[in-house]
């Protein structure tokens, strides 16, 4: 994980920020399902979704933990936004009780769901921010909710300002 840090860290880093920045406050919002992801960026615009087959091929999404399911989008969006954080300690909503305390915990007994952690760690170093997490009711999320259960239409009738297509999501968050 080092390695991977010093070989894209320029050597600099910002004290982080005295106080916490809720991801409501930099307009992020992630939601998983069953049937697949979601986030969304209301700064941007930007948003992704995807099915489970798409990208957990290798795993039993339909039985396997919802812990692991709620951890993924909130790690892609820390990958895909990060660099918008920077010295912000950012606290993650997640209606999952056991990923919140898998995010605040930074561990796992699950070698995916570490695998996730290490990313999220990761790209929260490169992109110098620090994160928590804290539990949210389903119903504060109905725009992440409509995009894990892959209803595009109901979203873009909710964000008409967002971005006419999903963004691409990164080949390394296929498992």
């Amino acid at each position: 994980m080092w390695l991977c840090i010093v070989e894209r860290w320029n050597g600099v880093s910002m004290f982080l920020d005295n106080t916490h920045t809720d991801i409501q406050t930099v307009n992020v919002t992630t939601d998983s399902s069953r049937y697949g992801f979601g986030g969304y960026n209301k700064n941007t615009g930007n948003y992704f979704l995807g099915e489970w087959k798409d990208y957990l091929p290798s795993v039993d999404y339909k039985n396997c933990s919802m812990a692991l399911l709620e951890l993924y989008p909130i790690v892609l969006s820390a990958n895909l936004w990060g660099s918008q954080w920077s010295r912000k300690r950012i606290i993650f909503h997640c209606d999952n009780l056991a990923t919140v305390h898998i995010i605040n915990r930074k561990r796992s007994k699950c070698p995916i769901i570490m695998k996730l952690i290490r990313k999220l760690t990761i790209d929260a170093a490169l992109n110098n921010f620090d994160y928590t997490s804290i539990w949210l009711s389903s119903q504060k999320n109905a725009l992440s909710d409509a995009l894990s259960r892959g209803n595009l239409f109901f979203f873009q009738e909710s964000a008409p300002t967002a971005a006419p297509h999903p963004e691409r999501i990164p080949d390394l968050f296929i498992f």
